[in-house]
């Protein structure tokens, strides 16, 4: 959990496997966006893999999310594939 003055503002997952590790479930509430807590949070999770010695760091995001685009490559993520899995009817 990702929190501030003991309130629970966002949440931020890491699965390790042998190899690598995994980030997914991310997100700040709206109302914290934007202020550098999603920023904060994301370099103590890139942190504790580090400290867990796991430097291959994953993660997905929507092509479409410029806002956690820009957040991850300026925290050193570098795109390596992008695909569209969502549908519209």
């Amino acid at each position: 959990m990702v929190e501030l003055n003991e309130k629970i503002i966002g949440k931020i997952c890491i699965e390790y496997t042998d190899s690598s590790a995994y980030i997914f479930g991310f997100g700040i509430l709206p109302d914290f966006r934007g202020k550098g807590y999603g920023r904060a949070a994301l370099l103590a999770a890139i942190r504790m893999c580090h400290q867990n010695n796991f430097y291959d760091i994953e993660l997905d995001v929507a092509c479409k999310n410029n806002t956690a685009l820009n957040l991850y490559t300026s925290c050193g993520f570098e795109l390596q594939s992008a695909m569209n899995y969502y549908c519209t009817h």
